[in-house]
């Protein structure tokens, strides 16, 4: 909090253009829980949203907001002479010259879920990757590395029997993702965090129950297991 106000603070003391990457994190700012880790996000010049990850809309679904509209016409627009204040070409906003009507979709959400929709499903995200990270805390073979404060869970399948082998474990981690993705039955992907090779959820899906984390935490362990079994091969990869 302290770094981001100096952030802001000296972009607007130096009149340097402030960028957020908000793509999938800006519409945390609707859980009241978590907005005020957004303070000084009003002061920026430009944010990049992606509305087809927490907001639901289909891919690819992108929106950029400028807070100087004029500068962004002026850097893309092709006919530099007077424009006809009457006529907006949104191609003259993006290096996109054609599109489809991807504002359609982001209308259609947010005019059937409303505000406080979107709200209530943000805020359920976030708290089913709490009660994920919980479970995973719980049981003694995950090990939990990173969540919150939105609803990115970061951790790994680390018994104590393989903590001593930590190239392993990067190698079983790994194979772990991959094979629970061939499964099907869950999604996680796949990172490097901390100097391990960790699973990574990440909660978006306003349909998201306390049954469906549970069971996220049953198919690592199943598999898990399962990959442990077969340690030879893994040995191998």
């Amino acid at each position: 909090m302290i770094l981001w106000a100096k952030l802001v603070n000296l972009c607007a003391e130096e009149g340097l253009w402030l960028h957020v990457d908000g793509s999938y994190g800006a519409f945390g700012v609707l859980d009241k829980k978590v907005a005020p880790l957004y303070k000084g996000l009003e002061r920026v010049d430009s944010l990049a949203t992606d509305q087809h990850k927490w907001l639901s809309v289909p891919i690819d679904c992108g929106c950029a907001l400028v807070r100087n509209g004029a500068a962004l016409h002026d850097t893309f627009r092709l006919n530099h002479t007077e424009p006809d204040k009457h006529e907006a070409w949104m191609s003259e906003y993006t290096l996109q010259r054609t599109r489809r009507f991807r504002a359609l979709d982001v209308w259609a959400v947010v005019r059937t879920a409303g505000r406080s929709g979107l709200t209530n499903a943000i805020a359920s995200n976030i708290g089913m990757a709490r009660l994920f990270a919980q479970l995973i805390e719980e049981e003694p073979a995950l090990e939990l590395l990173a969540d919150g404060p939105l609803s990115i869970v970061r951790f790994r399948y680390a018994p104590d029997t393989l903590l001593d082998q930590p190239r392993l474990l990067d190698r079983l981690n790994k194979t772990l993702a991959h094979t629970i993705q061939e499964r099907g039955k869950a999604f996680f992907t796949s990172t490097h965090f901390a100097g391990k090779e960790t699973l990574r959820a990440c909660f978006v899906n306003y349909m998201t129950t306390e049954t469906d984390v549970r069971a996220m935490v049953n198919e690592v362990l199943r598999t898990a297991k399962a990959l442990s079994s077969f340690r030879g091969e893994v040995e191998a990869i």
